[in-house]
């Protein structure tokens, strides 16, 4: 099954690397290649063509792409968007990770084997659940046990109920022709409330695969918290035309 896992990276350290080797020795396979998207600054470009030879050494030359822009826009949906133009007839599935990512061994086998099945064709976004690791500090434990049960209650019963959920951006994977179809409005920071209704608008559901767990990191402290936040804020506020969209469920 030809599946592209992708990595947008922006002016990221080596620890990166690690999250990146990790994710590759579970779920790199046949018909699978992994492409870090980068729209980092000149400085740090150096090092990323270096990781590449690095992951090439580990797990093949043919299997490990990387692409930087020169005019980084629109954040990472443009950065998806931008690649995607060019390598939409080459994949049937995008594994969309962020550079935080912690994927365990045999995650996209378990996503791609769900989107395969007939009874499952109307579904264009897989959302695995998302723990938090590394919560070191007591702000980061208290996200982490929040984001825990906020999967564990309110997401299950919303795909319980409905069906259906809401897509995170992240750690799902995606139908290559639905990603086509998803046209974001320009100057969008939050593209996961837009993801979810386009693909509902396009007839195709997004579900919360509760039983399929994978891994970000998370703020350290309240003011790291506080500025992601309010960016997101904003992003969410950019959303309200969604409200009036025609062709979408009343669930989504």
């Amino acid at each position: 099954i030809r599946t592209a896992i992708l990595v947008c990276v922006k002016n990221e350290d080596e620890e990166v690397l690690e999250r990146i080797r990790y994710t590759l020795r579970g779920n790199l396979r046949e018909g699978v290649h992994f492409w870090i998207l980068s729209d980092s600054l000149a400085a740090f470009v150096a090092n990323e063509k270096e990781w590449v030879e690095r992951l090439r050494e580990e797990f093949g030359s043919g299997k490990i792409f990387y692409r930087v822009r020169l005019i980084p826009f629109e954040r990472k949906q443009g950065n998806l968007a931008e690649w995607h133009e060019s390598h939409a007839d080459q994949y049937d599935y995008l594994f969309v990770t962020d550079a935080d990512s912690t994927i365990p061994q045999g995650t996209l086998a378990k996503l791609l084997s769900k989107a395969e099945h007939p009874v499952n064709q109307d579904i264009g976004i897989f959302q695995s659940a998302i723990y938090i690791v590394h919560d070191y500090s007591l702000f980061s434990r208290a996200n982490a046990i929040g984001q825990y049960y906020a999967q564990k209650l309110y997401f299950r019963v919303n795909q319980a109920v409905f069906r259906r959920a809401i897509g995170f951006g992240h750690n799902c994977l995606i139908r290559s022709k639905v990603f086509s179809a998803l046209k974001l409005p320009v100057n969008i920071l939050s593209h996961d409330n837009w993801d979810t209704a386009l693909c509902d608008r396009e007839g195709y559901r997004t579900v919360f695969v509760s039983d399929t767990v994978t891994y970000e990191e998370a703020t350290q402290n309240y003011l790291e918290e506080r500025s992601r936040c309010k960016r997101w804020m904003k992003g969410t506020l950019q959303g309200w035309p969604i409200l009036f969209m025609s062709k979408i469920s009343w669930t989504t």
